[in-house]
């Protein structure tokens, strides 16, 4: 604005100039005085201007994130898918996939997929076992839980070394009250990472189950020894 009303001025200084110059007297040659254009540059210059800032102000740069703004973005874009705003969520996820920490941005970016197929209705192209683990994740959150099942599953076919995916999917039997699949799927986890008999313990998830046969032997293996 301020370069427009600098031309602006300058337009109104020159014709007041050539007006002056006009009832004075005309020039020998009989022509008038070539009119400047360096009023007429200045006004372009600064339109030009004012062009790429408006243009920068549309198209901003994101800066790079840290840890802690992509767990921040992570955390609210989970939020926001279990409160189905799958739009809103894939954007989150999307930058967040842009951070520094690579399970989270791998993660994020398997998450955006999951909220593009929710809003497409399409189901998203998995081709991991860590894929299939986080999509089963996600659709245990929404109680879909055959479909669950079956994610963790392929998960656990793919990588039967992952305990984190069988604890899944004792999680995923007991909201369904199968309690003889959890302890099948907690014994596996248990065995290869026995700090998952803590996490159990710990996990209000598994509720009445945790204190029945046969999972409270599995839970409480000292009882049974004292028995």
């Amino acid at each position: 604005m301020l370069s427009k009303i600098r031309g602006l001025a300058s337009q109104d200084c020159e014709c007041g100039l050539r007006d002056s110059a006009m009832r004075k007297s005309v020039p020998h040659s009989g022509k008038a005085a070539p009119k400047s254009s360096s009023s007429k540059e200045h006004r372009h210059r600064g339109a030009a201007q004012g062009e790429v800032a408006e243009t920068r102000d549309r198209n901003p740069v994101a800066s790079p994130l840290n840890s802690k703004e992509q767990a921040a973005l992570f955390e609210k874009a989970v939020a926001l898918f279990h409160a189905r705003e799958f739009a809103k969520a894939r954007v989150l996820f999307e930058r967040a996939a842009d951070g520094p920490v690579i399970e989270m941005a791998h993660s994020a970016r398997v998450r955006a997929r999951i909220c593009e197929q929710r809003l497409s209705r399409t189901p998203p192209a998995l081709s991991t076992a860590e894929e299939h683990y986080d999509y089963g994740i996600a659709l245990i959150n929404q109680r879909q839980l055959d479909a669950a099942r079956r994610h963790l599953e392929q998960a656990a076919s793919m990588n039967p070394g992952a305990d984190h995916v069988y604890y899944a999917l004792a999680l995923c039997h007991a909201l369904k009250g199968e309690a003889d699949a959890v302890y099948a799927n907690l014994s596996r986890a248990i065995e290869i990472d026995p700090r998952n008999r803590g996490r159990a313990l710990r996990d209000p998830d598994f509720g009445d189950l945790a204190r029945r046969a046969p999972l409270s032997d599995l839970l409480y293996p000292e009882k049974e020894r004292t028995a």
